[in-house]
């Protein structure tokens, strides 16, 4: 993780991710028993906070699960995403050397201007195993959010995004409910907000 801080080198936020009311986030549904802070990178201009289920919290280096969330402030709203999409993506390449991504979506919507993106790695470098991120990118001119719930797995092929085979049957299954419902989870379950007070508080969708 110290590696995905330096490697961004640009200015970010480092106040209090939920006291400012700037982020709305809970637990992926499947972690049934929550998570655990286990990672914080505060630096001038950013925070970087990674959670994982408290079970794995132990040896977080070892989870198969993980939630990365960053916060940003300042700088030109149309800029963060382009350029936390590909901080990310160099961030990942670092360690699988295949690694494809789908395609940016991003829209612009009273004031906020959101992104979705997806990171597959089908084997890391020198590792037996595979893994899949998917993105929500959340910028408006107070600054930007990155939100990335990452999930490590057994190496995979695939011709296109989106489209995971494993060896196993079973596997592959349970990949396409994984990116279904984590997709679901950014969609409906995490949001940016832009003022503390409950009362002119305005979130992106």
């Amino acid at each position: 993780m110290k590696s995905f801080v330096f490697a961004l080198g640009i200015a970010l936020f480092a106040p209090s991710l939920y006291a400012q009311g700037k982020l709305q986030i809970s637990p992926p549904p499947a972690w049934k028993d929550g998570w655990k802070l286990v990672s914080e990178q505060p630096g001038r201009g950013f925070r970087v906070l990674v959670f994982v289920p408290p079970a794995d919290a132990a040896q977080p280096d070892a989870s198969k699960d993980s939630v990365t969330i960053m916060e940003t402030l300042g700088w030109v709203q149309e800029e963060w995403v382009p350029k936390l999409y590909q901080a990310w993506g160099q961030i990942v390449k670092k360690t699988c050397g295949g690694m494809f991504v789908g395609p940016l979506r991003a829209t612009t919507e009273d004031g906020f201007t959101i992104a979705y993106a997806q990171f597959y790695c089908p084997k890391r470098n020198g590792v037996d195993e595979g893994g899949v991120d998917l993105a929500k990118i959340m910028a408006s001119p107070a600054g930007a959010h990155l939100v990335v719930v990452g999930k490590r797995t057994a190496p995979f092929s695939s011709e296109v995004p989106g489209h995971i085979s494993y060896a196993n049957n079973a596997e592959t299954q349970a990949m396409f409910e994984w990116l279904k419902s984590t997709n679901d989870y950014l969609f409906t379950s995490v949001r940016s907000c832009n003022d503390p007070s409950p009362l002119t508080m305005k979130c992106s969708k």
